[in-house]
């Protein structure tokens, strides 16, 4: 027999509500500080994309659990008449709130559930003046010849296979919202981050695994190859980039960069629906919370969890404010 679920016909039925599988699955994109403004998401166009591959801009958060969300928008009565009666209502004030909690850890996941500047923290040098957001961090490997999966860098430079890297160009005096692929913090002054030559990497979302490491078969003697788990999310680096190792993540209650993220839920129905939340603008609502389960004494699993409050976008079709747009796609077995 096999050991696939069966799940009654009845609730496969195509006039029943979507039976979900596989979880509800979040993607974000950043809000563009510097103008472009919310990533757009055309349900209509867009809707049905594969899960493992979505529309460009959007990145993966994987699945989230405990989702709420609440619209917090209030209403007025208006009366009319003697003796006075209700005649109709209208909405008095907007506003909507969201929580979920991750699955998994990741750079991405701190940064939503924070809603504060989310910091990489650089392998340090030999020596180096220790900070409570990475010390000094060690040379930076130069590329060269490099591809979005295969990076080029000197022989001398110290890496492992499953190290972590960040590639990203030098601070260079830069000011406003600044990373990349991702606005992950604001520099109102150089002097404020010390012009620190790897400010830029320390701040930026351009990261991935190292896979392997391997000679330069076209230069052995000076050059290896970094062989990387996935393409960088920024691509095709550009010429001046270099990179530096990663030993892990750091994010800061109290700090004064606050992000806003574009989010999208999916839920898949196993008859072949889907329903598809998007929420143009989120900003955090209550930051850096995790919450604890107990599995066995002494056992406890940690997850992130993220409080988000919706702020408005104008729709494109006929002006209206939105805070969010529930879609549902039906499955081929419903009439419409």
């Amino acid at each position: 027999m096999s050991d696939a679920m069966v799940l009654p016909q009845a609730v496969l039925a195509p006039g029943v509500s979507p039976v979900v599988s596989g979880g509800v699955r979040m993607f974000a994109a950043p809000v563009d500080r510097s103008g472009l403004g919310p990533r757009v998401f055309d349900p209509a166009r867009q809707g049905r994309f594969a899960v493992s591959a979505p529309p460009a801009g959007w990145l993966a958060l994987g699945a989230v659990t405990a989702l709420e969300r609440n619209d917090t928008g209030t209403f007025t009565e208006i009366w009319n008449g003697a003796p006075a009666s209700i005649g109709t209502r209208a909405r008095s004030s907007s506003g909507a709130s969201l929580r979920c909690a991750f699955a998994a850890w990741s750079k991405l996941a701190m940064a939503l559930s924070s809603g504060s500047q989310q910091m990489n923290l650089l392998r340090t040098a030999a020596i180096f003046t220790a900070a409570d957001s990475g010390g000094t961090a060690d040379s930076a490997a130069v590329l060269g010849g490099s591809t979005d999966t295969a990076l080029r860098v000197p022989q001398s430079f110290a890496v492992n296979a499953g190290d972590l890297i960040v590639v990203d160009a030098d601070y260079a005096g830069q000011t406003g919202f600044l990373g990349s692929p991702v606005a992950s913090a604001y520099v109102p002054d150089a002097a404020r981050v010390h012009n620190d030559v790897h400010y830029l990497r320390r701040v930026s979302f351009n990261l991935a695994r190292v896979s392997s490491v391997a000679p330069d078969p076209n230069a052995a003697d000076t050059a290896q190859l970094l062989i990387l788990v996935a393409p960088l999310p920024a691509g095709i680096p550009a010429g001046a980039t270099q990179v530096s190792v990663v030993q892990g993540f750091v994010d800061r209650v109290g700090g004064s960069f606050l992000s806003e993220w574009s989010a999208l839920f999916v839920a898949d129905g196993v008859a072949g629906d889907r329903v598809l939340l998007h929420y143009p603008r989120l900003q955090i609502a209550a930051g850096a919370t995790e919450t604890r389960q107990e599995l066995a004494a002494g056992l406890e699993r940690w997850r992130l969890e993220a409080n988000f409050v919706a702020l408005p976008v104008t729709d494109a079709n006929d002006g209206d404010a939105v805070l969010c747009s529930r879609s549902y796609l039906p499955a081929p077995s419903r009439t419409w």
